[in-house]
């Protein structure tokens, strides 16, 4: 043992010393170091297949212990296979380059030469580049030959798995090209060193919770430490009554703070992210029979731990809220309906109702005034509660109008119709129609000129109706002229305060002259009656009796029948006074017919024929027209 160790000494200080006088400058900032194989194996392969190792294990330490190989002319060795070199290379560092050192020597010829010097991944295929230097004959002094180098990855790419594999390794074969004379060849080592980049500075990353039985925070890529700006896949999980907030660190930045599964990128540093949870609490609401919880609701709702809810009771008609019982004590007022409530713990409440006593109020109708209308209660169901609609009628009085609806208290469906609805009050309450007095239309007065009667051949008396309308007194007088004449005379004017007749005998007159004559009267208004004529003459004028209501009837009638005491004379007299009489017209009528009838029935009375043709064919069917109609001008 003491003897391998001086040999490894005594090759490790020559290996030292000829790197430091070949080696050139290395383009890598770091190297795994020389590295001796762990496994040998010796295998025939293609025409390498000649001649096997002797010792091939004497190759895995720099001792001066040789494998050697006794070649004939023309022939080559087994393939040395070194594999198992034991690296460790951090996992994502970039491969620049492979150097492989073998320390050999030829025996008495100098012949020999590298046949295959390849790299192999998986300890079977040989891979990249054949290094083997063919062309140069081996020393026959010992002397390590080097292939590959810092900067040389043997026309292949690299990982550092493959290279940390087990199966990756060198195959070694040596050849003699003597024609006749065979030489040995004597391996001492096959060692291999790698260059690489080295990985950057990694940090720490530490995942925590807040309060630590909120939830958890797990780094799901899992493989800290990270280097800086690297995008860590992070996730909160809130435990059973919490609720996740947010996330935070004191370096580094977060795609998304506030959602549960986000991506972390790794600051220049250690850092500590924290995934920040909130305890949450249950409310859970109800009512009684009479109303609802409108605010949150009628349900369980889930809060943050210190939320301030806010609550809302609503009474259904006929109820009202009494008071919230339960979980009240953080409640800010119980008895009112619309309040708030401190989330500190799971809550159930309930908000409770009652009924409202039913209070009925008295109905009293009126009208004002009383004369001018009805006021009815079409409802009549009194006494009513607070907002029922009582169906309500006003009718008006003959010379009235409805004004509108009034009442100190309650609601109108419209004040201004006759029949409307009314809501009641909560108390007892008249409710009034307001009627007003329908002004009359004005009532003007009149005046009509009646025949002149007592007609003599020098006097005559003027008649006149009249009615004072709506005035209180009215002044009326006669005017009257000859006919021929342009200027008309007057009589006084005659004070009248209540509805009549009126009569004035005038005297003066000429003989078988035409006069006319109008009655007229003056008060809110000036009306002046029809025009009427008379001729002063004892001949014209009729018997008295014919032109009183009582007396006789008309001249060509008692002539046809031979007696003014004839019933159908009477039947004419009363139609003369009842109809004809009562109208301008219809006295004119009168005062032509008593001026030219005496004369014809002078001469009808002296002729019994004619007096019979007079009576049936004019007077009898005059009376029978005028006795028909009967039922009409005398109602």
């Amino acid at each position: 043992m003491r003897r391998e160790i001086v040999g490894i000494l005594s090759v490790l200080a020559l290996t030292i010393s000829l790197g430091l006088a070949t080696a050139p400058v290395p383009a890598w900032a770091d190297d795994t170091g020389v590295r001796y194989p762990g496994a040998i194996t010796t295998n025939t392969e293609d025409q390498y297949d000649d001649v096997d190792w002797s010792n091939p294990e004497n190759i895995m330490v720099n001792d001066a212990s040789y494998a050697t190989a006794d070649i004939p002319s023309k022939s080559y060795t087994y393939v040395l296979r070194a594999t198992d070199f034991g690296f460790d290379i951090p996992a994502g560092v970039t491969i620049g380059g492979i150097e492989v050192e073998i320390k050999r020597k030829a025996g008495n010829s100098q012949r020999l030469h590298d046949a295959l010097v390849p790299l192999s991944k998986d300890g079977t295929a040989r891979v990249g580049d054949n290094k083997a230097k063919t062309e140069t004959n081996w020393d026959n002094s010992p002397a390590v030959a080097k292939y590959g180098g810092v900067d040389d990855v043997w026309g292949t790419t690299w990982t550092a798995a493959e290279i940390n594999a087990a199966t990756f390794g060198i195959y070694f074969a040596v050849g003699n090209n003597h024609n006749k004379q065979s030489s040995t060849a004597s391996v001492d080592f096959i060692r291999v060193t790698v260059y690489y980049t080295p990985l950057p500075p990694t940090y720490d990353l530490t995942m925590a919770a807040d309060p630590a039985e909120g939830g958890t925070a797990t780094d799901l890529t899992a493989e800290s430490p990270y280097a800086e700006e690297t995008e860590v896949e992070i996730k909160a999980e809130a435990a059973d009554g919490y609720r996740f907030v947010n996330w935070t660190a004191p370096a580094g930045t977060l795609d998304d703070d506030e959602a549960a599964e986000a991506t972390f990128t790794m600051p220049g540093e250690d850092v500590t992210v924290t995934a920040h949870f909130i305890k949450q609490y249950d409310l859970t609401v109800d009512s009684t029979e009479g109303g609802l919880v409108t605010n949150p609701g009628e349900d369980t709702f889930t809060y943050d731990e210190g939320t301030v809810v806010d609550l809302v009771a609503e009474a259904e008609e006929g109820y009202r809220f009494d008071e919230w019982t339960g979980d009240v004590d953080t409640i800010a007022d119980i008895d009112s309906p619309t309040t708030t409530i401190s989330m500190n713990d799971n809550y159930s409440i309930t908000a409770n109702f009652e009924e409202i006593p039913l209070v009925r109020y008295e109905l009293t109708m009126v009208a004002d005034p009383e004369v001018g209308g009805t006021a009815t209660d079409l409802t009549n169901e009194a006494p009513y509660t607070e907002g029922t609609e009582v169906n309500i009628k006003a009718e008006v009085a003959d010379g009235y109008e409805f004004v509108n609806w009034a009442a100190p208290a309650g609601e109108f469906g419209n004040a201004n119709e006759a029949e409307t609805t009314f809501a009641m009050p909560a108390q007892n309450v008249t409710v009034t129609a307001n009627f007003e007095e329908v002004p009359l239309p004005p009532i003007y007065p009149t005046v009509t000129t009646q025949v002149a009667t007592e007609i003599t051949t020098d006097s005559a008396t003027l008649n006149m109706n009249y009615t004072l309308g709506n005035d209180t007194s009215v002044k009326v007088r006669f005017v009257y002229k000859e006919f021929t004449d342009t200027e008309w005379s007057y009589t006084a004017w005659v004070y009248k305060t209540a509805d009549g007749t009126h009569a004035e005998v005038l005297t003066g007159f000429d003989s078988n002259t035409m006069y006319e004559f109008k009655a007229q009267l003056t008060g809110s208004a000036t009306v002046d009656g029809d025009i009427l004529q008379f001729t002063p003459d004892t001949s014209s004028e009729p018997p008295a009796d014919s032109l009183s209501s009582g007396g006789g009837g008309c001249f060509i009638a008692t002539a046809a029948y031979g007696t003014p005491a004839a019933e159908q004379i009477d039947i004419l007299r009363e139609f003369r006074d009842i109809v004809l009489m009562e109208s301008t017209v219809g006295s004119q009528f009168v005062a032509l017919y008593y001026q030219f009838s005496p004369p014809v029935a002078d001469f009808i009375s002296g002729s019994s024929f004619l007096r019979t043709l007079v009576r049936e064919f004019l007077v009898d069917p005059v009376v029978w027209v005028v006795e028909t109609a009967g039922y009409i001008w005398q109602n």
